[in-house]
């Protein structure tokens, strides 16, 4: 009896372990948990995050970052990060917008320092 409960435990927790939990990458998670006040930085570019929004959209959502940027090489100015979300919640695109062009980065090329 207690050999039969050990089993099935085996078997609910090894279910468990390999197919039913969602997983993201660190970097990825990271980048989802991004709120205002938050710190990013997309190559020499360094941000802070001033609003943060969801878009719902039919193919999945958006996560729009409106961010504000200081960098040696460029004036302080506007910026938008956008992070593409499919159904499913993986990411699809991650977009950069600054200086009125828009750049699809990888979510390496985005370091973030959340607050806390």
């Amino acid at each position: 009896m207690i050999v039969k409960l050990l089993r099935d435990a085996q078997t609910r927790m090894r279910s468990w372990w390999l197919h039913d939990r969602i997983r993201v990458s660190p970097l990825e998670g990271k980048l989802l948990r991004v709120q205002a006040g938050d710190l990013v930085q997309v190559g020499q570019a360094q941000a802070e995050v001033v609003e943060r929004s969801v878009i719902d959209n039919p193919d999945g959502c958006t996560l729009s970052l409106a961010c504000r940027t200081s960098s040696d090489q460029t004036p302080s100015g506007d910026a938008l990060l956008q992070i593409e979300l499919t159904p499913e919640g993986d990411i699809s695109a991650i977009l950069w917008k600054e200086n009125d062009r828009w750049r699809e980065l990888s979510s390496i090329e985005v370091e973030i320092w959340l607050r806390s």
